[in-house]
Protein backbone atom coordinates (compact mmCIF):
# COMPACT_ATOMS: atom_id res chain seq x y z
CA UNK A 1 0.00 0.00 0.00
CA UNK A 2 1.26 3.46 -0.45
CA UNK A 3 2.59 5.99 1.70
CA UNK A 4 0.45 8.81 2.39
CA UNK A 5 1.88 12.16 1.08
CA UNK A 6 1.61 15.23 2.00
CA UNK A 7 -0.83 18.01 0.58
CA UNK A 8 -3.00 15.45 -0.72
CA UNK A 9 -6.82 14.28 0.32
CA UNK A 10 -7.34 10.72 0.66
CA UNK A 11 -10.60 8.75 0.67
CA UNK A 12 -10.91 5.44 2.74
CA UNK A 13 -13.59 3.20 2.21
CA UNK A 14 -13.36 -0.24 3.66
CA UNK A 15 -10.28 -1.57 2.45
CA UNK A 16 -9.91 0.67 -0.13
CA UNK A 17 -7.44 4.07 -0.03
CA UNK A 18 -7.62 6.62 -3.36
CA UNK A 19 -6.22 9.72 -3.90
CA UNK A 20 -9.20 12.72 -4.07
CA UNK A 21 -9.92 16.08 -4.69
CA UNK A 22 -12.80 16.67 -2.18
CA UNK A 23 -13.21 16.45 1.88
CA UNK A 24 -17.00 14.51 1.08
CA UNK A 25 -16.61 11.32 1.83
CA UNK A 26 -18.24 8.04 0.38
CA UNK A 27 -21.55 7.05 1.72
CA UNK A 28 -19.05 4.09 3.47
CA UNK A 29 -16.02 5.90 3.76
CA UNK A 30 -14.35 8.52 5.29
CA UNK A 31 -11.73 11.22 4.20
CA UNK A 32 -7.91 12.36 5.34
CA UNK A 33 -6.12 15.31 4.98
CA UNK A 34 -2.60 16.44 5.06
CA UNK A 35 -1.43 19.47 4.72
CA UNK A 36 2.46 21.00 5.34
CA UNK A 37 2.38 24.96 6.86
CA UNK A 38 2.54 26.60 3.57
CA UNK A 39 -0.18 25.06 1.95
CA UNK A 40 -2.81 25.04 4.98
CA UNK A 41 -1.78 28.70 5.26
CA UNK A 42 -3.20 29.36 1.95
CA UNK A 43 -6.66 27.34 2.60
CA UNK A 44 -7.28 28.72 5.98
CA UNK A 45 -6.83 32.42 4.07
CA UNK A 46 -9.37 31.06 1.82
CA UNK A 47 -11.61 30.36 4.81
CA UNK A 48 -11.72 26.68 3.74
CA UNK A 49 -10.28 25.63 7.78
CA UNK A 50 -10.38 27.73 10.75
CA UNK A 51 -7.53 30.22 10.70
CA UNK A 52 -6.99 28.93 14.28
CA UNK A 53 -5.42 25.05 12.92
CA UNK A 54 -2.78 27.11 11.22
CA UNK A 55 -1.97 29.68 14.47
CA UNK A 56 -2.24 26.52 16.93
CA UNK A 57 1.38 25.44 15.16
CA UNK A 58 3.18 28.63 16.01
CA UNK A 59 3.09 27.82 19.76
CA UNK A 60 2.55 24.33 19.90
CA UNK A 61 4.64 22.77 22.79
CA UNK A 62 2.88 20.13 24.54
CA UNK A 63 0.24 17.12 23.69
CA UNK A 64 -3.43 17.68 24.53
CA UNK A 65 -6.86 17.69 23.17
CA UNK A 66 -9.45 20.32 22.59
CA UNK A 67 -13.23 19.98 22.21
CA UNK A 68 -15.35 22.30 19.98
CA UNK A 69 -18.76 22.29 19.05
CA UNK A 70 -18.28 20.59 15.56
CA UNK A 71 -14.79 19.53 16.06
CA UNK A 72 -11.95 17.57 18.10
CA UNK A 73 -8.53 18.90 18.01
CA UNK A 74 -5.53 16.83 18.76
CA UNK A 75 -2.22 18.76 18.95
CA UNK A 76 0.44 16.90 19.55
CA UNK A 77 4.55 17.41 20.20
CA UNK A 78 6.66 14.12 19.36
CA UNK A 79 10.00 13.70 21.00
CA UNK A 80 12.00 12.95 18.02
CA UNK A 81 14.04 9.78 19.39
CA UNK A 82 17.13 10.55 17.52
CA UNK A 83 17.67 13.98 19.96
CA UNK A 84 14.81 13.97 22.66
CA UNK A 85 15.89 17.37 23.97
CA UNK A 86 15.79 19.28 20.80
CA UNK A 87 14.02 18.26 18.24
CA UNK A 88 9.89 17.63 18.26
CA UNK A 89 7.88 16.75 15.59
CA UNK A 90 4.71 18.91 15.77
CA UNK A 91 1.23 18.33 13.98
CA UNK A 92 -2.55 18.93 15.15
CA UNK A 93 -5.27 16.39 13.84
CA UNK A 94 -8.63 18.04 13.32
CA UNK A 95 -11.89 15.56 13.73
CA UNK A 96 -14.99 15.99 11.73
CA UNK A 97 -17.67 13.67 10.97
CA UNK A 98 -16.25 11.30 8.59
CA UNK A 99 -13.02 13.87 7.98
CA UNK A 100 -9.74 14.04 9.39
CA UNK A 101 -7.23 17.29 8.54
CA UNK A 102 -3.34 16.50 9.24
CA UNK A 103 -1.86 20.00 9.84
CA UNK A 104 2.16 19.09 9.78
CA UNK A 105 4.36 22.19 11.30
CA UNK A 106 7.49 20.88 10.31
CA UNK A 107 10.08 18.55 8.68
CA UNK A 108 10.13 16.23 11.51
CA UNK A 109 6.43 15.78 11.70
CA UNK A 110 6.26 15.17 7.51
CA UNK A 111 9.07 12.65 8.01
CA UNK A 112 6.59 10.98 10.44
CA UNK A 113 4.15 11.17 7.79
CA UNK A 114 6.12 9.66 5.52
CA UNK A 115 7.05 6.12 7.49
CA UNK A 116 3.34 5.24 7.91
CA UNK A 117 1.47 3.31 6.13
CA UNK A 118 -1.94 2.35 7.33
CA UNK A 119 -3.13 -1.75 7.03
CA UNK A 120 -5.88 -3.48 5.36
CA UNK A 121 -8.18 -4.77 8.19
CA UNK A 122 -10.37 -7.82 6.77
CA UNK A 123 -13.35 -5.36 8.14
CA UNK A 124 -12.51 -2.36 6.22
CA UNK A 125 -10.83 0.69 7.56
CA UNK A 126 -12.71 2.64 9.86
CA UNK A 127 -11.66 6.45 11.22
CA UNK A 128 -11.47 4.85 15.12
CA UNK A 129 -9.22 2.53 13.55
CA UNK A 130 -7.24 5.07 10.85
CA UNK A 131 -6.42 7.33 13.57
CA UNK A 132 -5.39 4.39 16.41
CA UNK A 133 -2.56 3.27 13.72
CA UNK A 134 -1.55 7.04 12.66
CA UNK A 135 -1.22 7.37 16.83
CA UNK A 136 0.55 3.87 17.03
CA UNK A 137 3.06 4.38 14.45
CA UNK A 138 4.65 7.77 16.78
CA UNK A 139 5.66 4.27 19.49
CA UNK A 140 7.01 1.60 16.96
CA UNK A 141 10.28 2.04 18.41
CA UNK A 142 8.84 3.45 21.93
CA UNK A 143 9.68 0.61 23.99
CA UNK A 144 13.16 -0.65 22.10
CA UNK A 145 14.53 3.15 22.85
CA UNK A 146 13.64 2.69 25.95
CA UNK A 147 15.31 -0.84 26.67
CA UNK A 148 18.72 1.34 25.26
CA UNK A 149 18.15 3.83 28.03
CA UNK A 150 17.68 0.97 30.43
CA UNK A 151 21.14 -0.84 29.17
CA UNK A 152 22.50 2.66 29.43
CA UNK A 153 21.63 3.24 33.11
CA UNK A 154 23.00 -0.70 33.73
CA UNK A 155 26.56 0.32 31.93
CA UNK A 156 26.52 3.37 34.27
CA UNK A 157 25.59 1.76 37.24
CA UNK A 158 28.92 -0.98 36.61
CA UNK A 159 31.23 2.23 36.23
CA UNK A 160 30.33 3.57 39.35
CA UNK A 161 30.62 0.22 41.74
CA UNK A 162 33.67 -0.24 39.72
CA UNK A 163 35.05 3.43 40.97
CA UNK A 164 35.11 4.46 37.16
CA UNK A 165 33.19 7.69 37.32
CA UNK A 166 34.48 10.17 34.89
CA UNK A 167 31.80 11.97 32.96
CA UNK A 168 29.06 10.39 35.54
CA UNK A 169 27.14 13.60 36.07
CA UNK A 170 27.32 14.49 32.49
CA UNK A 171 25.53 11.30 31.11
CA UNK A 172 23.00 10.46 33.85
CA UNK A 173 22.05 14.03 33.29
CA UNK A 174 21.35 13.42 29.90
CA UNK A 175 19.35 10.16 30.63
CA UNK A 176 17.45 11.73 33.68
CA UNK A 177 16.05 14.26 30.91
CA UNK A 178 15.24 12.16 27.89
CA UNK A 179 13.32 10.44 30.56
CA UNK A 180 11.85 13.56 32.04
CA UNK A 181 10.66 14.54 28.50
CA UNK A 182 9.30 10.74 27.27
CA UNK A 183 6.96 10.54 30.30
CA UNK A 184 6.09 13.88 30.05
CA UNK A 185 4.84 12.93 26.57
CA UNK A 186 3.18 9.61 27.72
CA UNK A 187 1.41 11.65 30.22
CA UNK A 188 -0.30 14.37 28.06
CA UNK A 189 -0.83 11.23 24.86
CA UNK A 190 -2.71 9.16 27.68
CA UNK A 191 -4.63 12.22 28.48
CA UNK A 192 -5.25 12.52 24.88
CA UNK A 193 -6.43 8.53 24.25
CA UNK A 194 -8.79 8.55 26.90
CA UNK A 195 -10.15 11.83 25.51
CA UNK A 196 -10.86 9.97 22.73
CA UNK A 197 -12.27 6.81 23.92
CA UNK A 198 -14.89 8.83 25.57
CA UNK A 199 -15.98 9.80 22.17
CA UNK A 200 -18.57 12.46 23.36
CA UNK A 201 -19.47 13.39 20.11
CA UNK A 202 -19.85 10.37 18.28
CA UNK A 203 -17.50 10.56 15.57
CA UNK A 204 -16.03 7.16 15.86
CA UNK A 205 -18.09 3.68 16.28
CA UNK A 206 -16.67 2.78 19.81
CA UNK A 207 -13.31 3.93 21.47
CA UNK A 208 -11.91 -0.06 21.86
CA UNK A 209 -9.23 1.06 19.95
CA UNK A 210 -8.83 4.03 21.73
CA UNK A 211 -8.64 1.78 24.84
CA UNK A 212 -5.89 -0.46 23.56
CA UNK A 213 -3.54 2.89 22.50
CA UNK A 214 -4.35 3.75 26.13
CA UNK A 215 -2.97 0.66 27.80
CA UNK A 216 -0.26 0.93 25.84
CA UNK A 217 0.87 4.64 26.45
CA UNK A 218 0.19 3.84 30.19
CA UNK A 219 2.84 0.94 30.05
CA UNK A 220 5.41 3.18 28.42
CA UNK A 221 4.68 5.82 30.81
CA UNK A 222 5.19 3.31 33.98
CA UNK A 223 7.98 2.00 32.36
CA UNK A 224 9.77 5.43 31.79
CA UNK A 225 8.88 6.40 35.48
CA UNK A 226 10.45 2.99 36.95
CA UNK A 227 13.32 3.92 34.92
CA UNK A 228 13.37 7.76 35.93
CA UNK A 229 13.74 5.90 39.21
CA UNK A 230 16.37 3.52 38.76
CA UNK A 231 18.48 6.82 37.33
CA UNK A 232 17.91 8.18 40.87
CA UNK A 233 19.27 5.33 42.52
CA UNK A 234 22.32 5.36 40.38
CA UNK A 235 22.83 9.07 41.37
CA UNK A 236 22.76 7.60 44.79
CA UNK A 237 25.21 5.28 44.49
CA UNK A 238 27.48 7.92 42.75
CA UNK A 239 27.65 9.95 45.84
CA UNK A 240 28.49 6.72 47.93
CA UNK A 241 31.55 6.20 45.70
CA UNK A 242 32.68 9.78 46.21
CA UNK A 243 32.03 9.69 49.63
CA UNK A 244 34.38 7.02 49.74
CA UNK A 245 36.71 8.86 47.73
CA UNK A 246 36.51 11.59 50.32
CA UNK A 247 36.89 9.70 53.49
CA UNK A 248 39.57 7.65 51.94
CA UNK A 249 41.21 11.14 51.34
CA UNK A 250 40.58 12.03 54.74
CA UNK A 251 41.93 9.22 56.02
CA UNK A 252 45.22 9.19 54.45
CA UNK A 253 45.79 12.63 55.46
CA UNK A 254 44.92 11.67 59.31
CA UNK A 255 47.38 9.07 58.86
CA UNK A 256 50.64 11.76 57.65
CA UNK A 257 49.10 14.28 60.01
CA UNK A 258 49.60 11.83 63.16
CA UNK A 259 52.77 10.19 61.66
CA UNK A 260 54.26 14.07 61.42
CA UNK A 261 52.65 15.06 64.91
CA UNK A 262 55.47 13.51 67.20
CA UNK A 263 58.33 14.96 64.44
CA UNK A 264 56.95 18.29 64.85
CA UNK A 265 56.88 18.30 68.72
CA UNK A 266 60.62 16.78 68.60
CA UNK A 267 61.46 19.04 65.57
CA UNK A 268 59.69 21.93 68.05
CA UNK A 269 61.81 21.02 71.15
CA UNK A 270 65.02 21.35 69.90
CA UNK A 271 64.54 23.59 68.02
CA UNK A 272 64.55 26.15 71.33
CA UNK A 273 68.28 26.29 71.30
CA UNK A 274 68.26 26.75 75.10
CA UNK A 275 71.87 27.34 77.09
CA UNK A 276 71.02 24.25 79.19
CA UNK A 277 70.04 21.86 76.68
CA UNK A 278 72.98 19.23 76.99
CA UNK A 279 71.96 17.32 73.60
CA UNK A 280 72.91 20.70 71.64
CA UNK A 281 76.46 20.24 72.87
CA UNK A 282 76.78 16.24 72.95
CA UNK A 283 79.03 15.34 70.00
CA UNK A 284 75.82 12.00 68.90
CA UNK A 285 72.87 14.52 69.07
CA UNK A 286 71.82 15.18 65.56
CA UNK A 287 72.01 11.14 65.03
CA UNK A 288 70.50 10.43 67.97
CA UNK A 289 67.25 12.82 67.15
CA UNK A 290 67.51 11.45 63.49
CA UNK A 291 67.31 7.79 64.78
CA UNK A 292 64.37 9.08 67.16
CA UNK A 293 62.49 10.27 64.91
CA UNK A 294 62.64 7.48 62.07
CA UNK A 295 61.90 5.19 65.21
CA UNK A 296 58.54 7.47 65.63
CA UNK A 297 57.53 7.19 62.13
CA UNK A 298 58.26 3.53 61.65
CA UNK A 299 56.09 2.80 64.91
CA UNK A 300 53.03 5.00 64.03
CA UNK A 301 53.20 3.49 60.06
CA UNK A 302 53.01 -0.20 61.61
CA UNK A 303 50.79 0.61 64.07
CA UNK A 304 48.73 2.32 61.49
CA UNK A 305 49.31 -0.40 59.01
CA UNK A 306 47.94 -2.65 62.00
CA UNK A 307 44.49 -1.43 62.33
CA UNK A 308 44.37 -1.43 58.38
CA UNK A 309 44.23 2.60 57.88
CA UNK A 310 45.89 2.55 54.55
Amino acid sequence: MAVMQKNHIYLLNGQQILKTDTLEAAEDGFTAAFYDMEELEKLCLQGRYPQQLFNEGKNLRITKLEEYEESVLCALCVPIKSDILKSHAKFTILIRKDQMIFALYNREAEELLETFTPSRPAKGMTPERFLYEYLGSLLESDLAFLGELENQITRLEERTLNNMLDNFNRKIVKVRKELMYLHSFYAQLLDLAEGLEANEYDYFESGRYFDHLSKRVERLCQYAELLREYSVQIREIYQAQIDVRQNQTMKLLTVVSTIFLPLSLIAGWYGMNFVNMPELEWKYGYPAVAVISIAVALICIWYFKKKKMF
